[in-house]
């Protein structure tokens, strides 16, 4: 695998540059190879689906019996596919061919479907070693601990970096391949979103299983899409604030870190999970209840006040966003989006207020008041 090695998906109004080491951050330490095998199973089927063009992420669904966590994590990461439940889990789906078993249960089968179109692929043969099988199966019935716990580790990093260096033709049997009815619309722009000034904005550190992660701005819009954007910078500034005042000894571990939320946001949600994975170790929960910040969003698709109760181990910390960001003007479209709807003037203001409400959160030192 290259260097440059991309994946691209259309997200919103963009196409979203996707790398490998995006897939990996997002879901850790634990499982490389299923992030790798995740990787190439997308870019052997997502262009031979587009047939030239780029997938909509909210069009891709896929089905498969294969259960591992670092696979669905990635494909996750990259489709979106598991927070739109269009990640299905087969135990005894119909398969073509003779496709490999994988550890412990399921086969190494997968069936990507978008919007008509549909690739059914299985990971060739002979790819995972026999010592990869023994290993995974006997973690799977007691935890390895040990040189044997070291041994599955090393194996798992060597499948996977295996997987990512080959050619996605090299890893797949095509069984079916029926690319997307008229995947060309001529009159939607393919060249990638360019986030190279939101990229050079300063990462947030952590670590997930002692590995040490550096996650940025730009890498969080990937993951929830510029549609959420106001959320994602909120996200993004409390971190950057909360996580030196909660653990200044360092990054903390991603499983130490518990998050209350006073409001229900996607955009906040998504860039919350991007760097903590809170969402999905159950570590964070959405209490409108929680107490009446300074900034209060419009019900609707976001609702409740921009308040947050962090904790990082036993330190805890409440996080309140600063009356002076309170984009009034936005909330106020929103609710007239959410009531009425708006003419065309209107959502030419709402997405500059909508701009201008996330410029505003990125260029303020501390944008919380936090309680600590």
């Amino acid at each position: 695998m290259t260097a440059n090695a991309r994946l691209l998906v259309r997200d919103w109004k963009d196409v979203l540059p996707l790398s490998y080491e995006l897939l990996s951050k997002y879901h850790g330490s634990e499982y490389p190879g299923g992030v790798g095998l995740a990787w190439q199973a997308l870019r052997f089927a997502l262009p031979a689906l587009a047939d030239g063009g780029v997938v909509r992420r909210e069009d891709i669904m896929l089905k498969t019996p294969f259960p591992g966590v670092g696979f669905f994590d990635a494909v996750e990461m990259a489709t979106r596919a598991s927070s739109r439940k269009a990640f299905h889990l087969l135990d005894g789906m119909a398969m073509l061919g003779n496709p490999p078993a994988s550890p412990n249960r399921g086969h190494f089968y997968f069936e990507l479907h978008a919007a008509g179109g549909v690739a059914v692929f299985s990971l060739k043969h002979g790819l995972v070693p026999e010592e990869f099988y023994v290993l995974s199966e006997a973690n799977a019935r007691s935890p390895l601990q040990g040189a044997e716990r070291a041994r599955l580790m090393d194996l798992r990093g060597a499948v996977g970096m295996a997987l990512r260096s080959s050619k996605p033709e090299d890893v797949f049997d095509c069984h079916y391949l029926s690319p997307l009815p008229h995947a060309r619309e001529e009159v939607e722009n393919d060249t990638p979103l360019d986030l190279s000034v939101e990229d050079a904005l300063p990462p947030l550190s952590v670590t997930d299983g002692g590995l040490p992660l550096s996650i940025g701005y730009g890498e969080m819009l990937r993951y929830a899409g510029r549609k959420s954007e106001c959320g994602v910078a909120a996200a993004y500034v409390l971190l950057k604030q909360a996580l030196p005042l909660l653990s200044p000894e360092g990054a903390p571990e991603r499983k130490a870190l518990s998050i209350r939320c006073g409001i229900f946001g996607q955009g906040i949600v998504d860039g919350l999970e991007m760097v903590t994975r809170a969402v999905g170790g159950g570590r964070l929960t959405i209490d409108e209840r929680l107490g009446e910040g300074q900034v209060t969003a419009p019900d609707g698709q976001t609702g409740g006040s921009f308040l947050f109760d962090i904790s990082v181990g036993e330190r805890k910390g409440r996080f309140v966003l600063k009356k002076a960001l309170d984009p009034k003007r936005y909330f106020e479209l929103c609710r007239l989006r959410d009531g009425r709807g708006l003419d065309e003037a209107e959502k030419l203001e709402i997405e500059r207020e909508r701009v201008a409400f996330s410029k505003a959160l990125l260029e303020t030192d501390e944008a919380y008041e936090a309680i600590l």
